[in-house]
């Protein structure tokens, strides 16, 4: 991950846990690879195309200082096609770790599009 600027914002507490805060700027070609590993070829748009619409964007994470374990992880970034701004901003709080889970669908997102679709349409 060479292309990637890092910094150190300061800290915070999450949680009830004393957290780094830490700021990555990545570069294009990193923000590509990570688009290629999430979607992989089933998008239908290429690495190209992506690249032409990415505007900005800012990763966050927390770091605990005790643990060095990611407690939050945060993405925002903004993307114009097509005449239009879209904004992905996403916010995960992880906790739990190496602990037991079960996750059920929401019954609003039961019938919510998948990404996929909505990456494709709006290109």
């Amino acid at each position: 991950m060479e292309g990637i600027e890092v910094k150190l914002l300061g800290s915070e507490n999450i949680n009830g846990i004393d957290c780094y805060i830490i700021e990555m700027k990545p570069n294009k070609e990193e923000i590509l690879q990570l688009f290629g590993q999430q979607m992989g070829d089933t998008s239908g748009i290429s690495s190209a195309e992506i690249g032409e619409m990415i505007r900005s964007t800012e990763l966050k994470e927390w770091i605990a200082k005790d643990t060095f374990l990611v407690r939050r992880s945060m993405a925002d970034m903004q993307m114009e096609t097509k005449g239009k701004t879209l904004n992905i901003e996403m916010t995960i709080d992880i906790y739990d770790y190496n602990k037991d889970m079960n996750i059920e669908l929401p019954e609003e997102a039961k019938n919510a599009q998948d990404i996929e679709d909505v990456m494709k349409s709006e290109i």
